[in-house]
């Protein structure tokens, strides 16, 4: 079976090697993460000069390649791990919790960024489903931990669909358009 393929300290190091990398990032990147408009308006090296919309853009890919590669990486530790054995479980659960803890940075430096990038130019559809996307992930990486860290990874998959759905029921609830229209209007009055 393919629980029993990989040595369980090789996972427990493949995890804690992931950790640290992420960990170096979000130290060495963190000016960059959460720098806002002061970063852009930055004028020290007009060749490296970054607009907002590559601001948030970049926040916005780099928060969904990294939460798919770790979302990958943590079920098939999770399909690999003894779940019977209790220092095996304790050892992944608390590795997975460490890498989520840090996968929270970059959305919230994603987050950050978008709302940074809308508050200078308003709202659009693409902001607001962007922004809708970036939160449904967070929503996903709390139920893996409600979920699967907690021995119940069966309901995962599921649940994560379920909470997609929802997204998309409440965002058609909430009428984006109109949400766009009178933001953006409220915005031009006040300015």
């Amino acid at each position: 079976q393919g629980q029993d393929q990989v040595d369980p300290p090789v996972r427990g190091v493949v995890l804690g090697l992931l950790n640290i990398l992420f960990a170096a990032f979000v130290a060495t990147q963190a000016r960059y993460f959460f720098g806002g408009a002061a970063l852009v308006l930055d004028t020290g090296d007009a060749s490296n000069q970054l607009t907002f919309a590559e601001y948030a853009r970049r926040g916005f890919f780099e928060l969904v390649t990294v939460a798919a590669l770790v979302l990958l990486v943590l079920l098939a530790a999770n399909w690999i791990t003894r779940q019977d054995d209790p220092r095996h479980a304790r050892w992944f659960r608390a590795l997975a919790g460490m890498l989520i803890a840090l996968l929270f940075v970059i959305m919230a430096s994603a987050l950050h960024r978008m709302w940074t990038y809308m508050n200078v130019y308003g709202l659009t559809e693409l902001r607001v489903y962007t922004t809708t996307f970036m939160l449904w992930l967070a929503v996903v990486f709390v139920w893996f931990i409600a979920s699967t860290l907690r021995g119940r990874g069966d309901r995962f998959a599921f649940g994560a669909v379920i909470s997609g759905l929802a997204a998309l029921l409440v965002l058609n609830l909430l009428n984006p358009i109109g949400v766009i229209t009178r933001t953006n209007v409220a915005r031009m009055v006040e300015a």
